[in-house]
Formats: C-alpha cells, sequence, structure tokens
C-alpha cells in the first residue's frame, strides 16, 4: 500500500511543490509533506472500510409494519396489528392492546398499535409488569 502511495505521489509532479515552498524550511517541507501523504493514506482507507449497501437493507422484513393491513383479536391480550403477537408477565394488572386511530399519536397513515397497563381496580398490584409485541422475521 505504501508502494502505491508512493507512485500516486510521484505523479503529482514534485517540481511544482518544490517551487511553492522553496522559501520554507526543510523541516516544514517535510512537515506538509507527512500531512499529505497522511491525508491520503487515511482517504483510502475510509473508502476501504466504508460498508456497501447490500440488496437486505432495501428490503422491509416486517409484515404490517404500519398497522395498515388490521387487527386480529388475541386471547389474552385483545387487538394486534396483523402478523405481529403480543405477550405480558401476568400478575395483578389489567393489559390492553388496541387498534389506536387518534391523530395526534399516529406516526403515519391512520393506525397505531397502543397497549395499555393499568392497575384500576386492582386493591394490591403487581410491580414491574410489562406487555409488548413481537414479529419474527426470516434473516436468511
Amino acid at each position: 500500500m505504501l508502494h502505491q502511495v508512493r507512485t500516486q505521489l510521484r505523479r503529482v509532479r514534485p517540481g511544482r511543490w518544490s517551487q511553492r515552498l522553496s522559501g520554507v524550511s526543510p523541516g516544514l517541507r517535510r512537515g506538509v509533506s507527512l500531512v499529505m501523504v497522511l491525508a491520503i493514506i487515511a482517504s483510502m482507507v475510509t473508502v476501504a472500510i466504508w460498508p456497501a449497501p447490500t440488496s437486505a437493507s432495501l428490503t422491509n422484513v416486517l409484515y404490517n409494519g404500519g398497522f395498515e393491513q388490521g387487527f386480529s383479536s388475541q386471547p389474552g391480550c385483545g387487538m394486534v396489528g396483523s402478523g405481529w403477537q403480543c405477550f405480558t408477565n401476568g400478575g395483578g394488572a389489567n393489559y390492553g392492546f388496541y387498534d389506536d386511530q387518534w391523530d395526534r399519536v399516529v406516526a403515519e397513515g391512520k393506525h397505531s398499535q397502543l397497549l395499555e397497563l393499568n392497575t384500576k381496580g386492582i386493591m394490591l398490584g403487581d410491580a414491574d409488569r410489562y406487555a409488548g409485541i413481537y414479529q419474527t422475521v426470516p434473516v436468511v
């Protein structure tokens, strides 16, 4: 790699450099040359390690990612986006899964998934309750 850099630097016509830097000390000339070489090497390394886009990065692997393809009722949860599964950790809490159509909370389209977790009407609700949705997708 160093050989390639030297070859490219020879093509730059070093005579022009010496004319521009003729009144400058040799140490400063070496310093400028070193900075130029390091800049070229850094740019070559950056180009070499830059990730190339793959076809997988352009593919949407989620089904119904925007929740516009409808909802279905799932036992123990409620209305969950089609293609999605629900989960909770049970315990003393009320869980609700809904098709939310309120404009203020829908980021894109007309639907979003609303998850509710509350202890209303439960005398001693359990702490650390959670709920969510997930989807298993092929990654091959």
